[in-house]
């Protein structure tokens, strides 16, 4: 089944006309809003984020100190959690495994640019996994259940 999600696109966040597109999502019932970034290999969510959706003792871990890299910093560590369940419109992802890490870099540039809060990003994990197709003109992302 293909479930077609609204894209939205923030623009002018440099002088080479850069641009992000960013969905909203829920993460655990609750609102989320997430960078679609074809460029990561993983799905992440913020450290604060996942404390407020999730909780700071989740049972969840399914890997802690791992090291990441990209977002614009040296290498970091992270964790690599499951969550209950990422809701993308119709389309429910149960147990997700996604990275937590510390994404104040990029939600502190956004906040600056464009007065807007990012709580993560959605990589090719998911895209991939869901045979993503992104169109521009539509602003649409359609993904296969």
């Amino acid at each position: 089944m293909k479930h077609k999600i609204a894209i939205n696109k923030i623009v002018k966040l440099d002088d080479d006309k850069g641009m992000l597109l960013y969905i909203n999502c829920k993460i655990n019932k609750k609102p989320a809003t997430m960078i679609i970034d074809t460029g990561a290999s993983r799905s992440c969510l913020d450290i604060c984020t996942y404390k407020t959706l999730v909780g700071a003792k989740s049972k969840r871990h399914v890997q802690s100190n791992i090291e990441t890299i990209g977002l614009g910093t040296a290498e970091m560590k992270s964790s690599s959690v499951i969550l209950d369940s990422v809701r993308l419109n119709r389309l429910k992802i149960d147990n997700f495994e996604i990275v937590v890490t510390d994404l104040s870099n990029i939600c502190e540039a956004l906040k600056e640019k464009a007065n807007m809060k990012i709580d993560g990003i959605i990589g090719n994990d998911l895209l991939e996994g869901h045979k993503a197709v992104i169109n521009f003109e539509r602003s649409t992302l359609t993904l296969t259940s």
